[in-house]
């Protein structure tokens, strides 16, 4: 029963709120901070009054969300978009008040799968890395807000020279590597935490470029060390399960990959962070693509609505029309020279541009 959860967690919040919405220490703490929920500076703070894992914040808290306070529960239900059914079946689980024949470990079944979910544990402080072995070729850490790794995301390249990603999550003392043969899933439970989220709450100031991928994300930051770059785990389909509200009120540029999904997936985003009362601000890039053979390059001046192009320059001809690339054999013959730009070049060019993307005015 949802009245034994509440029972049973008190006094046990601050380990609950760790474990199951990834919460840091410093954000379990009576004093005043950035909201784990609306973000800021200083308008939250967790008090734990009682043992019933009160927290206060001026700006989203109490239960119009207008400012006030709220209790463990409540944290847990809006940091992880649970109901209150879900968010007490998952507090049973963790403190093991499931009935006799029943994995205390498991919560909802995956969708895909069909297999119960098991919560992750958070890894200790002194963790190395999962190894890169058996076709990971690159990994990256997910931190909290106060730099604490929760989990890595390997990519993985398959014997078709495909490739794909994997979650490794710390189980039974050490980092759980998913394979088809387990009997239940671990994914890190959404909304999961931004690749690069250390750094909003060390540079409250600074402008925000989201891209998509962390590779690109790594490279971005390189290039655009004035800005926190961002992104989110598991690809554009996963966009709405990334807790996005750190983001709130910050000046947010967002710069998608060079093709139509990447598009898309930055529209998604932006309808996600419109309610945060973000400055949105998008980098230009294409809304039509053209017909083959017609090649072009974003403007680069801030400001620009979307979709603000020009054509690019061709063998020394200032908006010159880039020719159709030879198909046949007898146009190989005729025109040898012939080629059109390919979009990971064009992916390229946008990505290394030392241009950065301007925050809203």
């Amino acid at each position: 029963m949802a009245s034994d959860a509440i029972a049973a967690a008190n006094g046990r919040w601050p380990e609950i709120l760790a474990a199951l919405a990834g919460l840091s220490d410093a954000e379990l703490s009576d004093r005043h901070q950035p909201c784990p929920l609306c973000g800021g500076t200083d308008r939250y703070r967790f008090d734990d009054k009682d043992g019933s894992g009160s927290w206060f914040c001026n700006q989203c808290g109490g239960k119009d969300q207008r400012g006030g306070a709220g209790s463990g529960m409540d944290l847990l239900m809006r940091r992880q978009g649970w109901s209150f059914v879900e968010a007490a079946r998952q507090v049973e689980a963790f403190l093991g008040l499931v009935p006799d024949g029943q994995d205390t470990r498991s919560g909802h079944s995956s969708n895909r799968s069909g297999k119960p979910w098991r919560m992750p544990e958070k890894p200790p402080a002194d963790a190395p890395p999962p190894p890169l072995n058996r076709g990971a070729t690159a990994q990256w850490a997910y931190r909290n807000g106060a730099g604490e790794v929760l989990f890595w995301i390997q990519r993985i390249r398959l014997r078709s020279g495909s490739k794909a990603f994997l979650h490794r999550v710390w189980l039974d003392g050490d980092w759980h590597r998913p394979s088809r043969r387990d009997a239940f899933t671990c994914d890190w439970p959404s909304p999961r935490p931004l690749y690069g989220l250390p750094g909003l709450g060390q540079r409250p100031e600074a402008p925000v470029l989201v891209v998509e991928g962390e590779g690109t994300a790594d490279a971005a930051a390189r290039l655009f060390p004035d800005h926190v770059v961002l992104t989110w785990a598991n690809g554009s389909k996963a966009i709405a399960k990334a807790d996005w509200t750190p983001l709130a009120g910050r000046s947010v540029a967002l710069w998608p990959d060079a093709d139509a999904a990447g598009v898309e997936a930055m529209d998604s985003l932006a309808a996600l962070l419109h309610p945060l009362d973000c400055q949105l601000h998008w980098w230009p890039c294409r809304r039509t693509w053209p017909r083959a053979g017609t090649w072009l390059m974003p403007t680069g001046r801030p400001g620009r609505p979307r979709g603000s192009w020009r054509k690019q320059p061709s063998h020394g001809h200032p908006q010159r029309r880039v020719p159709m690339a030879a198909t046949t054999p007898r146009q190989r013959r005729r025109h040898p020279g012939r080629q059109r730009p390919s979009s990971a070049w064009a992916s390229m060019r946008m990505r290394t541009s030392t241009n950065p993307p301007a925050p809203a005015r």
